[in-house]
């Protein structure tokens, strides 16, 4: 009779059909967890991971949420109580612009790809791109604490410089020309 492994433990089977090797894992509340893979050890890494992921009760679950769904519930549900109407749809207004990114996945999105995103951003003002990385950041953010996303990627990209305009004072003779208008 072969040998069962103990809850928790996990097993790797192959897949003859499919040439694969598949990991399988139950979590905390009984949801079983699987995932594919070309070799075994690979299999193994992975199984180790989430077993250890699961003792430090740091797993997160697996989730089809894109970054668009996310930040419109983040815009709705966290910040639509808090904040004028008006707000609201200057938040709207600024969330329009991750269009580019907002059909990845919330949990695969990396640092890496918000760079490229600001980096690809269409030409507008140094304080527009400021707005924007501040609404990631912020529904980002809230997403690591409701335990949504494993880390926190906003975290490793700066800010976009916004550019101050240099504040140019008039000269002595530009005020006195002035006071003489004025005057007349």
């Amino acid at each position: 009779m072969p040998k069962r492994n103990r809850n928790g433990a996990g097993s790797i089977v192959y897949e003859p059909k499919r040439k694969k090797y598949r990991a399988y894992i139950t979590d905390a509340l009984g949801k079983r967890i699987s995932k594919r893979f070309d070799s075994s050890d690979e299999a193994d890494m992975w199984l180790s991971q989430i077993k250890l992921d699961l003792y430090n009760n740091t797993y997160i679950p697996k989730s089809n949420i894109t970054v668009g769904e996310w930040v419109l519930e983040y815009l709705s549900t966290y910040c639509a109580p808090n904040i004028r109407a008006k707000t609201l749809i200057r938040y709207m207004q600024t969330a329009r612009h991750i269009e580019p990114i907002s059909g990845i996945l919330l949990q695969e999105l990396d640092a890496r790809q918000v760079q490229y995103f600001y980096n690809n951003l269409p030409k507008m003002s140094d304080s527009s791109k400021n707005k924007i990385h501040k609404l990631l950041k912020a529904a980002i953010t809230k997403a690591h604490i409701l335990e949504l996303v494993k880390k926190n990627i906003m975290n490793a990209i700066p800010a976009p410089k916004v550019s101050k305009p240099k504040i140019e004072i008039f000269k002595s003779e530009e005020l006195q020309a002035i006071s003489e208008v004025l005057k007349t």
